[in-house]
């Protein structure tokens, strides 16, 4: 996506951003945010869109200024869920879509509220286990899949289909 700044009488400048979809899937996976409402952003939105991960990219590019997601246990669990194989069910969507725009603004997502959580109701190991899971979801580095999940396209992660990486992992101690 090119984004062309600048007024009549300045010089034009053009910003280039790499998007992973198309702008159709971009504009439905706001819808389903928007109408969520699922953001509450720790700053002022004004007249910024904060399901546009065209705000975030630039405010990284040209301010320096990264963004952390924290997620939810709701958000996290469904996350997991999906990781380990479960068929995406219709409360997957908006975790999904999340995860979608999160990648495709570069957000850092960060599961630690999550799991503080867990580890208060289940125990530091299963609290591991799931930190373990939650990188496996942050590392599918390519937001189509969690798109496609997220605007109902595929019932099940690429990833999913190879159980054994995952039991690994979980078996696996820092």
């Amino acid at each position: 996506m090119s984004v062309f700044t600048g007024g009549e009488a300045k010089s034009k400048e053009v910003e280039t951003y790499e998007f992973p979809h198309s702008i159709k899937d971009e504009d439905e996976i706001k819808r389903l945010l928007r109408e969520r409402e699922v953001f509450a952003p720790s700053f002022i939105p004004q007249d910024d869109d904060v399901y546009d991960p065209l705000m975030y990219r630039r405010q990284s590019s040209n301010h320096r200024a990264n963004t952390i997601l924290l997620a939810d246990r709701n958000v996290v669990t469904r996350w997991l869920s999906l990781v380990t194989g479960a068929k995406a069910l219709p409360e997957h969507r908006i975790p999904a879509a999340i995860m979608a725009l999160a990648q495709s603004s570069n957000m850092l997502v960060e599961p630690n509220l999550a799991l503080y959580e867990s580890a208060s109701t289940a125990g530091t190991d299963a609290a591991n286990d799931e930190l373990r899971l939650f990188r496996i979801a942050d590392d599918i580095d390519t937001p189509h899949h969690w798109a496609n999940i997220a605007l109902e396209r595929t019932e099940k992660l690429p990833l999913s289909k190879n159980p054994a990486s995952v039991r690994q992992l979980r078996t696996n101690r820092f």
